[in-house]
């Protein structure tokens, strides 16, 4: 082979290699994760779980979890490494900037937004990014997860939740249900943090032309150390094809979930003037998209009342939250 060919290749190869390593090392370790949940052979994550495919539906399956997985930890690495290097002044334009890079809506409509794909399958990708400004000593990292499991946890609106007293077995599980209410999201008549390390199951339910409900398991955890350490949310539909729902939901469609499959990460990133979070949650249907207009007018309010119950419990005014 020419030498100049084989000096090209090996060019090529390194620079290919050395973006391949350059990923953060909270981008790193959320793939990491992902891959263990959701694509790997944990006995418990690969039996409980459903999590989001690509719309290629001439791949594997596993390939098609590998892509969605893919997908939003180049997200993570791309908002994070912006965030952690950007002074303190220029966190949150930086921030903007990188999300423009991948779904600029998100800035057009005040750090919330869905895009939608309405093929058949159909998808839907969720982001949503706020940073506060540390102005007094509740706000660290540690609390702002616990708001937001927290918020997670709680039913909102009309939502009726069921929340499983074992992941692992939902067929025999005690059923604990909560209803929502205009202040159910807000102290003191929210749910408790959720707690690290820990996977909890909680259904979902609003009738909307009859049941429409999501069954999940969620999980917060803390990762790495010092500069690199952040805060995880993650959570993923649970499969009840392969595991049976308890038996007090058999009689109406309250068992059947409303998405074929979905997986969300949230990270909660903090520097010595900000703590960003930021979430993307992709979401595959069996299907063509219906009331997409209703779902992207929800999802914004619901961010909304996220924001109010972070600014609420960290005593800081919502007009300071960007």
């Amino acid at each position: 082979m020419n030498k100049k060919i084989v000096l090209l290749f090996a060019a090529l190869f390194f620079l290919l290699a050395t973006h391949a390593f350059a990923a953060t090392p909270e981008a790193s370790q959320v793939s990491k994760v992902l891959t263990e949940r959701t694509n790997g052979n944990d006995a418990f994550y690969n039996r409980m779980l459903a999590p989001a495919k690509s719309l290629d539906v001439q791949r594997s399956e596993s390939d098609r979890i590998h892509s969605v997985n893919g997908q939003i930890s180049n997200e993570i690495e791309m908002v994070v490494s912006a965030f952690k290097n950007a002074s303190e002044e220029n966190k949150a334009e930086a921030v903007k900037e990188a999300i423009s890079g991948f779904e600029n809506q998100v800035n057009n409509n005040g750090g919330v937004f869905i895009t939608f794909t309405n093929s058949n399958p159909s998808a839907a990708n969720s982001r949503a990014i706020t940073l506060i400004p540390k102005t007094n000593g509740f706000i660290t990292a540690a609390s702002v997860l616990n708001v937001f499991s927290s918020y997670k946890r709680s039913p909102k609106g009309s939502d009726q939740f069921y929340e499983y007293s074992n992941p692992q077995d939902l067929t025999n599980s005690d059923v604990r249900a909560s209803s929502g209410g205009e202040a159910s999201h807000l102290l003191p008549q929210a749910a408790s943090p959720m707690k690290v390390g820990q996977n909890y199951a909680i259904k979902k339910c609003r009738q909307i032309m009859g049941w429409r409900c999501v069954t999940a398991i969620f999980r917060i955890d803390n990762y790495l150390k010092g500069a690199d350490s952040f805060g995880m949310f993650f959570s993923s539909m649970a499969d009840l094809s392969n595991n049976p729902d308890h038996a007090q939901f058999s009689h109406d469609s309250r068992s059947v979930n409303q998405v074929s499959g979905s997986t969300t990460v949230y990270v909660v990133k903090e520097s010595a003037k900000w703590i960003m979070i930021y979430g993307t949650e992709v979401q595959l249907n069996n299907g063509r998209l219906q009331f997409a207009g209703t779902i992207q007018n929800e999802f914004k309010k619901d961010f909304n009342r996220v924001r109010e119950r972070l600014a609420i419990d960290l005593k800081i005014s919502a007009d300071q939250l960007r």
